[in-house]
């Protein structure tokens, strides 16, 4: 099989994780990675690393790889995930991005205008459960689906709170960023997890389409319980987030976000 010539960018815990899959794989070259912060040659021998907010962009062009891994927080995923199309190079996005209403439709269009792919990254798409529940839909064995229920349901504050409890304040992980949805945004910041298996199970964007949402949210309680009295950071995103969507084709889909 030809190797397929793959770059990182994004070096932290999930490029991290990532690389450790990826060199399982012998389809997969890594030839560069680039991270704000930088990484040490001992991580993937035989790549090129780049350290610096705009390094990627040089790796890009030096070692002009056929995919790229997007690890890097959410909020840089379209920019980043750009660059890499205008260079013709294939992209997956460790999710998510795709922070506000249409922010993908211009990737969409450059990506066909280029002729390039773009992958979503969803794990659980592959766990064994989630394959075996779609195949029994599949051949019928569950009747007509009218109704699914999914989410993220994980209690996050020891990775967002420090041991002091200051928000953020975990250096060297990614609290440091993905603490600042908490005080800044009132929604369901990761559906994908629970959202990307009952779309595959629906055929979402084959046979069916996701017509209209509405999310409701509780106000903030369990993350201030354990913020120090000195950190006056305002929470904003609800302890538990409801989303309820309906399909073209009339079946109900209920998410929560429940990581508080």
């Amino acid at each position: 099989m030809k190797h397929i010539k793959t770059a990182l960018i994004g070096f932290g815990y999930r490029g991290k994780q990532l690389l450790r899959l990826l060199r399982t794989i012998e389809s997969y070259k890594i030839v560069g990675i680039a991270d704000i912060n930088g990484c040490g040659d001992s991580e993937s021998p035989g790549a090129s690393f780049y350290q610096g907010e705009e390094a990627y962009k040089m790796m890009l062009d030096e070692q002009q790889p056929d995919l790229v891994f997007i690890t890097t927080p959410w909020h840089l995923h379209i920019t980043h995930a750009t660059e890499c199309i205008l260079r013709n190079c294939h992209v997956a996005l460790e999710i998510k991005g795709g922070l506000c209403q249409d922010e993908y439709a211009p990737l969409q269009d450059i990506a066909q205008q280029k002729g390039v792919k773009v992958f979503p990254l969803e794990n659980t798409l592959f766990m064994r459960e989630i394959l075996a529940v779609k195949r029994m839909v599949d051949e019928g064995a569950l009747g007509e689906i009218i109704y699914m229920r999914g989410g993220y349901r994980h209690d996050l504050r020891k990775l967002l709170l420090d041991d002091n409890g200051v928000l953020g304040g975990r250096k060297g992980t990614e609290s440091v960023w993905r603490s600042r949805f908490y005080s800044h945004h009132n929604a369901d910041i990761y559906p994908t997890h629970g959202l990307g298996p009952l779309c595959m199970i629906l055929g979402i964007g084959k046979t069916d389409h996701l017509a209209w949402l509405t999310s409701f949210a509780t106000k903030a309680v369990g993350l201030r319980q354990h913020m120090s009295e000195d950190d006056t950071t305002p929470i904003t995103l609800g302890d538990i987030i409801s989303t309820q969507i309906e399909t073209q084709g009339g079946t109900l889909i209920s998410l929560t976000h429940d990581t508080t």
